[in-house]
């Protein structure tokens, strides 16, 4: 597919104030925010706002020159989402009316926003494989088919995955809180990867989500493995542990891996995180697998992925400004690299 790249990038670091990431408080010097009131995160922008609020939103917390709307926490999200992506949005709009959660893709720190960005833009510079192989250790020689949030890209029509509608009825989940895999990569016939995408928060557990799931035992008998095959969970260990210690998010990555894959398919479920979080999760998840599962976990970072060699190539420049230009919280979203560098020194 071709890179149909907008011509435009959300404000990042080169955009900001200095130092905004610090100055959304009272206390601090050139203060950005007052008792009533609060400043656009934009340089040199002396747009006053009004304070965002929980509920309808409020058009007046909106600054009228950059659209983006600025919270204590610090962030931003812009009014028009849009804004907040750099490749192909004629499909994402389409894709956006198929998707089980939607109301985040235009905030700062939204993982779906990321991993459109990285994943279509990567299918755009024919890097799938490439992304496949460092999510995996697997080389191909096709590019592997890419679906966000359970919808294939590119489609003229797109659609739920089929496999994934006939995993949602089998488990019997209801239309209000079906899993949506972040992200899958497909080889037919080779390998599944099913990568659940963190940017900044932490894999979901079973704390606080008893409305959804029940207790753990409600959990584990809601979320079967398949007939008749090899269960990829250790169902007893899990079922003796305090919800907190249950990495819901993950398993349940694991349990439609197996579900999904077709014959003769390896199953993968990945992990990906920013090089400085969720350092044990790999230790964490494996106490909740069988020592002879069929699926296998593995964390992966974003910053591994930006290290991709066809990322240095002159058609790739959006998405590498994107990155090196990422903000989260108005500060460096991806500081464990200097990417740069990195790149120019890489084989």
């Amino acid at each position: 597919m071709p890179l149909n790249s907008t011509g435009t990038q959300p404000v990042g670091l080169q955009e900001l104030e200095d130092n905004a990431a610090s100055r959304y408080t009272l206390q601090a010097r050139y203060a950005l925010i007052r008792d009533d009131r609060i400043r656009c995160c934009v340089r040199n922008c002396h747009r006053w706002l009004a304070k965002r609020r929980r509920g309808p939103s409020d058009p007046n917390t909106f600054c009228p020159d950059h659209g983006i709307s600025v919270s204590a926490s610090p962030t931003y999200v812009y009014e028009d989402y849009r804004h907040n992506f750099i490749i192909d949005v004629p499909t994402l709009e389409r894709v956006k009316r198929l998707k089980v959660e939607s109301w985040r893709l235009g905030n700062e720190r939204s993982e779906d926003a990321l991993s459109w960005n990285v994943f279509v833009g990567l299918a755009g510079l024919n890097g799938l494989g490439s992304a496949f192989q460092s999510l995996t250790g697997i080389e191909v020689d096709a590019e592997p088919e890419l679906y966000l949030w359970g919808v294939k890209i590119p489609n003229e029509e797109p659609r739920v995955w089929a496999n994934l509608e006939e995993a949602r009825l089998a488990l019997k989940e209801g239309a209000r809180w079906p899993t949506e895999p972040d992200i899958i990569l497909r080889v037919p016939g080779r390998a599944l990867v099913l990568a659940e995408a963190k940017f900044g928060s932490r894999n979901g557990t079973m704390l606080g989500n008893e409305e959804r799931f029940g207790d753990v035992a409600e959990f584990l008998e809601r979320y079967p493995c398949v007939e008749a095959k090899v269960d990829p969970l250790k169902r007893a260990w899990i079922a003796e542990q305090p919800p907190g210690q249950v990495l819901q998010q993950l398993v349940r990555n694991v349990i439609f891996a197996q579900r999904l894959a077709e014959e003769g398919e390896s199953q993968f479920v990945v992990n990906l995180v920013r090089a400085t979080e969720e350092r044990e999760v790999g230790e964490r998840l494996a106490a909740h697998l069988a020592a002879d599962s069929p699926v296998c976990f593995r964390r992966c970072t974003w910053e591994g992925l930006f290290l991709l060699p066809l990322l240095s190539r002159e058609d790739a420049k959006p998405l590498r400004h994107y990155l090196e230009n990422k903000a989260n919280r108005l500060a460096k979203a991806f500081e464990a690299f200097n990417l740069g560098s990195i790149r120019e020194n890489a084989p």
